[in-house]
């Protein structure tokens, strides 16, 4: 299996990388020059191969900022795009880009408060908003779902359901501004 992402000024490959039989597996990641295809650099990652199933899809290459990252089945590794350095580990997350050049992880399979769940599992009621540099964790909501991304005004859309009602709140970088109180349940806007 093989894994594709042009980003950065890059073209990442990651693969399977050889280990010595009982080992822990790991994922080789090779950036190569976007415009000659030249290597870069190469560098590898832990990462246990899922049992699910005969293809694993738990294994993506995304941009997180000014980062790349490799999410595999139990973490988040943020890479350099440079240098191929590693710079921060979080637990697996589906990080989105936010205003403010931050990170959101509306955590689809990363341990917790509410437990670990497998990646496949739909995203739970809680946001959580990063710093992409250093990957700490700068807010963390329970109990909410992230909605929305408004990039002209530096803020996000969240909603937090009780009852038979959806409190809509604009998430800044200065705090939390409900602004709306509608009938039902809003997953995503």
């Amino acid at each position: 299996e093989r894994w594709l992402l042009a980003t950065l000024g890059s073209v990442l490959f990651a693969r399977w990388a050889p280990t010595a039989p009982g080992a822990p597996t790991r994922l080789a990641v090779t950036a190569l020059d976007r415009r000659t295809l030249t290597p870069r650099w190469v560098a590898t990652v832990p990462a246990p191969r899922s049992a699910s199933s005969d293809r694993d899809d738990s294994v993506q290459l995304n941009t997180c900022g000014p980062l790349v990252c490799v999410v595999t089945e139990t973490a988040t590794v943020a890479l350099d795009p440079g240098t191929g350095a590693q710079r921060w580990t979080a637990p697996r997350a589906a990080f989105i880009p936010v205003p403010g050049g931050l990170l959101a992880d509306y955590t689809i399979g990363a341990p917790g408060p509410i437990g670990r769940t497998r990646p496949t599992t739909i995203a739970q009621n809680r946001v959580i908003v990063h710093d992409p540099v250093t990957g700490r964790r700068t807010a963390l909501l329970n109990g909410w779902r992230l909605l929305g991304v408004d990039p002209l005004r530096n803020r996000l859309m969240i909603g937090e359901t009780l009852d038979d009602s959806t409190v809509l709140t604009w998430l800044t970088p200065t705090g939390l501004e409900p602004f709306a109180l509608v009938t039902g349940r809003y997953d995503n806007c």
